[in-house]
Parts: structure tokens; sequence; C-alpha cells
């Protein structure tokens, strides 16, 4: 009589753990760095949107939080007595952390920013919003250890953002 109290005791505990056990970690778990992030313009052009030499890393952990960076890899050294290079300088970084998550049947890739910093403007001259506290979801394409989402153009910017990265380590 005994074993079958153990027995079901075992399946209660396996039971509550089954909740534990269920939850699958991101996909995008791991260490991504940049390969490409550029624009293309509304009349079909390509433009480096960091430069030629774009950097870049976006972390995320087996819960889906994240942190990304994006820098212009050469930028020109700011003159401290020119504002406007330090400015210049400035525009040249784009930065947000948060939450992540993919809807595979949609191809939405959909980041939920606790705060941003992204002061570069688009090629009318308008800066990009404030991104705390929002969510923005993006068309994506994931194969493998390759990633590429698109910023879609909006009615301030009409160039679609386009960021490449390529997974370098499987854990965050």
């Amino acid at each position: 009589m005994r074993l079958p109290l153990a027995v079901s005791a075992l399946l209660l505990g396996l039971a509550t753990l089954r909740p534990a056990l269920a939850a699958e970690a991101s996909p995008l778990q791991g260490t991504w760095t940049l390969t490409a992030a550029g624009s293309i313009t509304s009349d079909g052009k390509h433009v480096p949107a960091f430069g030629p030499n774009a950097e870049g890393r976006l972390i995320v952990d087996a819960n889906g939080r994240y942190t990304l960076q994006i820098y212009r890899g050469s930028a020109e050294p700011a003159d401290k007595e020119q504002p406007a290079k330090v400015f210049k300088a400035a525009q040249l970084v784009s930065a947000h952390y948060g939450h992540i998550t993919l809807d595979p049947q949609q191809h939405l890739l959909t980041f939920s920013i606790d705060a941003a910093y992204s002061p570069h403007s688009n090629e009318s001259g308008n800066y990009t919003p404030n991104w705390n506290g929002t969510m923005q979801t993006r068309p994506y394409t994931l194969n493998g250890d390759d990633l590429s989402y698109q910023v879609p153009p909006t009615p301030g910017n009409p160039a679609t953002a386009i960021s490449v990265w390529h997974r370098v380590s499987p854990g965050a």
C-alpha cells in the first residue's frame, strides 16, 4: 500500500513542476552582434543608418529580457568646442531594453521597451520619438543564428530601417 502512496506523491510533485518545465526559453536567447543597420529611403536608396561600420550588441536572456545597443563604428571624434559636432555624435547611438517576444505565425517581433535612447533624425530631419514604455512591433526573419527585422515607415519617417544580427553565443 505504501508504493501507490509514494507513486501518487511522485506524480503530484511532477504535476506541480510541469508548468516550470513547460516554460520554453526565448528562441532569441543569446548574444547577437550587428551585421548591418541601414534604411531604404522612400526613393529606394539604401543608406547605412549608422555609417558604413555600424556596431551593435543584442543580448536576450531565457525569459526574453533584452538589451540592445547600436553605435556608429567609426564615429568622428566630437570637438567639445563645437556643439553641433557633439550633437551629431550623440545622434549615432540607438539603445533600448525591456522584453522581446516573437509571433512565429505572423512573423512579428515585439519590443516591449522599458527605456530607450534614440535621438537620430530620419531623412526628413524629424527626430525619433521617445520609445520609453512603448511596444514596437516589427516584421522579422529568423533563420538559425541570423535575425533581421524592419522598422516600417511612419508618417514622420518614410524610410524603412533594417537591422541584421548574427547570434555569436547561444546563452545570455
